[in-house]
């Protein structure tokens, strides 16, 4: 079974097991230590995402490490707010002035993080309950954003493979995977900033420009 075929059927299994995204927003995230991995709870591509991961790192495309237990607390999501923030800027060079924003979804945490457009570029909001009805929604695991963002994994790669997921209405998601295979073949993506001295966020989310 090639790459693609594996990632349907994970994306379809996904589907039937969990059915539409659920109303209730995934309020807390594994970073605050409560999130029970009930992938259906947070997203139904986070599932697909999971099983995707697993399949990388029987194909050693990706370490064994890329699927280890994540950092809890607050190191862990300063890391990983770091990667959101170069994520954001790499995706606003790489094409500028484009103002379709969207939400965020890490599948190993359960994080969400939303990224919206503004004068300077985009700006992330960290730590948000989850999206908006009819939002454009990405999805894809911590230690592939790592990769991303370290330029150690291609956007193409990573879309090949299934570790990064779109759902929302169709132009939209195009967009969204051009500007991320764009930021790729550009090297637009910066180095995460040190966000060790910046006020933490509260849970409701709050926005953390770079």
């Amino acid at each position: 079974m090639t790459a693609r075929r594996r990632v349907a059927a994970a994306l379809a299994a996904a589907l039937v097991l969990t059915g539409a995204p659920s109303a209730r927003p995934a309020r807390a995230c594994g970073f605050d230590g409560v999130f029970d991995g009930n992938f259906g709870v947070s997203h139904p591509l986070a599932m697909a995402v999971a099983v995707a991961m697993r399949q990388a790192v029987m194909d050693e495309v990706l370490p064994a490490s890329a699927v280890a237990p994540i950092v809890a607390g607050p190191a862990g999501l300063w890391q990983t707010t770091a990667r959101i923030h170069a994520l954001a800027r790499g995706l606003g060079l790489a094409v500028p002035g484009d103002q379709r924003g969207f939400a965020l979804h890490l599948a190993d945490s359960g994080l969400w993080a939303r990224l919206t457009p503004s004068p300077a570029g985009l700006v992330a909001e960290i730590h948000i309950d989850g999206p908006r009805p009819g939002e454009a929604i990405m999805v894809t695991h911590g230690a592939v954003l790592e990769r991303l963002v370290a330029t150690r994994m291609s956007a193409a790669e990573a879309l090949d493979h299934g570790l990064v997921a779109f759902d929302g209405a169709e132009d939209v998601v195009a967009a969204l995977r051009q500007r991320l295979v764009i930021s790729d073949e550009t090297g637009a993506a910066a180095a995460p900033a040190d966000l060790r001295q910046r006020l933490p966020w509260r849970a409701g989310g709050r926005s953390t420009a770079p």
